[in-house]
């Protein structure tokens, strides 16, 4: 499937999504625009890694799309 946002990577994050390791400024990824939509996805292959560990890392695709110029 293709994406069309303008921004995308996976988010590592710990004891059940309530320990993040990064912060995502909106601000600097857009250039000083806005952000049309933000989306967080758990595909199989993350659910899996998820379910592996029972929770204690929890990975999500991360998808910003800006607002057009």
């Amino acid at each position: 499937m293709k994406s069309n946002a303008d921004y995308e990577e996976w988010d590592h994050q710990f004891l059940w999504g309530f320990v993040p390791t990064s912060k995502h400024d909106v601000y600097q990824i857009c250039g000083g625009r806005g952000a049309e939509y933000i989306q967080t996805q758990q595909s199989f292959v993350t659910g899996l890694l998820t379910s592996l560990t029972y929770g204690l890392y929890n990975p999500r695709l991360y998808k910003i799309q800006c607002v057009a110029k």
